[in-house]
């Protein structure tokens, strides 16, 4: 029952906005992930590294995306 109510959303809420707002939305997280990952890796060197990598990841996926 939860799982219907929960995927039933998810579809609302992915056919209500457009590509481009998530592809964006993605960037954004992963600047700011990497900010975070950046300003972290004074303190713990494998979890800067593991946000600033995941940030990236997060800022490039949409660039490539655009190429398509």
């Amino acid at each position: 029952m939860i799982d219907d109510v929960l995927r039933f959303i998810i579809d609302i809420l992915l056919e209500l906005v457009p590509n481009t707002v998530w592809k964006l939305i993605l960037s954004l997280v992963g600047v700011v992930m990497t900010v975070i990952g950046a300003s972290m890796i004074t303190e713990s060197t494998q979890l800067g590294g593991g946000l600033i990598v995941v940030g990236t990841i997060l800022i490039i996926i949409p660039l490539l995306s655009l190429y398509r």
